[in-house]
């Protein structure tokens, strides 16, 4: 399975913050169904969004480091609590795989 998915493109997939919330694809997650985030800047910048959903509740979204501090007044003026949220460890081994 692993080298099924290593000679695979990655998909490029288009991701938005904007006024109803976050859309990833298709996909809107509103900011009503979020419970907090945080941007991570170190090692690998993303925007960590901790949501209602059942399984797999941690939405990872790589952002522009120079982006950061926008994207944190954004979800900041949407009374989104920043915590300490880390990624899923699925999304760690795969990382370090070279996924």
């Amino acid at each position: 399975l692993l080298g099924f998915f290593s000679t695979k493109k990655p998909e490029i997939i288009s991701y938005e913050l904007g006024a109803k919330g976050l859309r990833i694809g298709n996909r809107l997650y509103p900011y009503k169904t979020m419970k907090s985030f945080r941007v991570q800047v170190d090692i690998k910048p993303m925007l960590l969004v901790h949501s209602e959903r059942v399984v797999m509740p941690i939405i990872s979204v790589p952002i522009e480091k120079e982006m950061a501090e926008t994207i944190e007044e954004i979800m900041l003026a949407h009374n989104l609590p920043e915590e300490n949220i880390q990624p899923h460890a699925s999304e760690t081994i795969m990382d370090s795989l070279g996924f």
